[in-house]
């Protein structure tokens, strides 16, 4: 404790400002990611509820097809889903198409395989921004660095030699020294607030938008 204590008064206030805005910026960017993926996760249960309580074919039924009572029943539940998940069913349901076998039987079937039709991108890209939150750690990181080297920048600044030849004499030195661990602080808490940021978005996803998409 008397360690944090001497590292808080030996940052100079500007640093501090500054590594309370790093801090307030992972949290505002944590916030957002959890707010997405929980809006994601939302719609695909949504969209996952419509189709439960269709059962599933027996395998002597599958070469015939689904009955078109059973494709009517899903196109009238996922007429009222919201616009999210209803766009998901209007993709599957183009490549839905009639085929009759050679007993005669007619049943639908999809042409595609689900996977090509909703891909991750396709499926929460509307609602989760992968890319950038999984850039974000990296920010984090990048930001505690130069709020570092600015700090010791502005500390050299004041290190100037003076007097003759032979005799020079260094200045400045006192308070860059005096402060050097201090400047590291803002480093430590980049890296810091980057981990909980990863572990957050594990823990944000872990059931979700790529977990969902995938099983």
């Amino acid at each position: 404790m008397e360690i944090l204590n001497r590292l808080y008064h030996d940052l100079p206030s500007v640093m501090r400002i500054a590594c309370g805005a790093l801090a307030a910026l992972a949290l505002g960017l944590g916030g957002w990611m959890w707010w997405e993926s929980r809006r994601a996760i939302g719609m695909l249960r949504t969209f996952h509820l419509s189709l439960a309580d269709v059962p599933p074919l027996e395998k002597t039924e599958r070469r015939h097809g689904v009955p078109l009572s059973a494709v009517e029943t899903l196109r009238s539940r996922c007429d009222e889903l919201p616009n999210g998940a209803k766009h998901l069913w209007n993709e599957i349901d183009q490549h839905v198409e009639r085929y009759t076998s050679p007993e005669g039987v007619e049943g639908w079937f999809l042409t595609v395989a689900p996977r090509t039709i909703l891909t991750e991108e396709a499926v929460i890209g509307p609602y989760y921004h992968a890319s950038f939150h999984q850039a974000v750690p990296g920010i984090l990181t990048a930001s505690g660095l130069l709020l570092t080297f600015v700090s010791i920048l502005l500390a050299l600044v004041h290190v100037t030699v003076g007097g003759s030849q032979g005799a020079e004499t260094v200045t400045g030195t006192k308070e860059l020294i005096n402060g050097l661990s201090a400047k590291f602080v803002s480093s430590i808490l980049g890296l810091l607030l980057s981990i909980i940021f990863v572990l957050a978005e594990r823990k944000a996803c872990g059931g979700s938008p790529g977990h969902t998409t995938g099983s």
